[in-house]
């Protein structure tokens, strides 16, 4: 899983990736504590299954810019951008509603 660290990074995987996740937390969330290894979890599976994905995590205390680019307003926040669009954004912290939104996206 690659961790986003600043807007370069951002940029380079949105701008060259077709299907991103994306997981927003803070590092003293309790719910983002509860999701963050299950979707790691979930990085490793898609890995093995060779979907076409790019799972990525940014860790909001360390790069504050992305609640403006994202619009984010509570944590922990995933976001699926297909083809530079953002398709969906949902705030939980129950990996199914995640799992939820790769079906959307038909991975």
């Amino acid at each position: 899983m690659k961790i986003i660290k600043n807007k370069e990074e951002y940029d380079d995987i949105v701008n060259n990736n077709s299907n991103v996740l994306i997981y927003c937390g803070l590092i003293n969330c309790p719910p983002c504590k509860i999701v963050s290894p299950h979707f790691e979890d979930l990085d490793n599976k898609l890995k093995t299954e060779n979907k076409n994905i790019v799972l990525c995590k940014i860790i909001v205390d360390d790069f504050e810019e992305v609640k403006t680019i994202l619009n984010l307003k509570k944590f922990p926040v995933f976001t699926l951008i297909k083809d530079k669009n953002i398709l969906s954004q949902i705030n939980t912290s129950k990996i199914a509603d995640v799992v939820q939104l790769l079906y959307y996206l038909d991975i």
